[in-house]
């Protein structure tokens, strides 16, 4: 449906579809809204705008739409935030390298009451980039919840020696990263 929708801003303002094709124009609108940033020419602005337009014509929601009025639900209305607070005291995320902006700054709200919250990743997986997901995340839960604790799991058991071996010199590059080294018993 998204991408049916992006075709027809493309179409309305008679931009040409090869040079901007729907799923470009879709991903570029998913990225933006995930980092809640504008556009950077003025064609992508055009259709963000104008997809923007029609959606709300249609009144449709997409996946980000969904996760940024929940966040401006909860920003607006401090009850309703306090009304989620006490009905999710628990909070669990699992991959949570994998989460957008978005998405933590939701679950960042609903813990900073009880502050249990128990997050599981792998800021050397993070592979979801081109959705938007930031592994930045992680480094930002660490400064808004400098009590906790970090348990590594760092004994893989599904690739021999080797092959982790190979990992550890590729993944030790990565910029931001908890310092492991993993291994196998395989």
């Amino acid at each position: 449906d998204q991408l049916k929708i992006v075709t027809d801003a493309i179409s309305d303002l008679n931009i040409d579809k090869k040079k901007f094709t729907p799923k470009q124009m879709r991903k570029m609108i998913n990225f933006n809204k995930c980092f809640q940033m504008k556009p950077s020419s003025q064609i992508e602005m055009n259709v963000y705008n104008k997809y923007e337009e029609l959606m709300k014509e249609l009144n449709l929601l997409d996946f980000e739409d969904l996760l940024i009025k929940t966040y401006e639900l909860f920003v607006n209305s401090p009850e309703t935030l306090e009304k989620y607070r006490n009905k999710y005291q628990y909070i669990l995320v699992d991959e949570f390298q994998d989460t957008n902006l978005i998405q933590y700054k939701i679950v960042r709200a609903l813990a900073l009451k009880t502050r249990n919250i128990f997050v599981v990743g792998d800021d050397d997986q993070s592979i979801y980039s081109f959705r938007g997901t930031n592994y930045e995340n992680m480094q930002l839960f660490k400064k808004d919840f400098p009590e906790y604790q970090m348990i590594i799991l760092d004994q893989n058991y599904r690739s021999t020696q080797t092959i982790l071996d190979g990992s550890n010199r590729l993944i030790a590059n990565n910029e931001n990263r908890e310092n492991k080294t993993l291994f196998s018993d395989i």
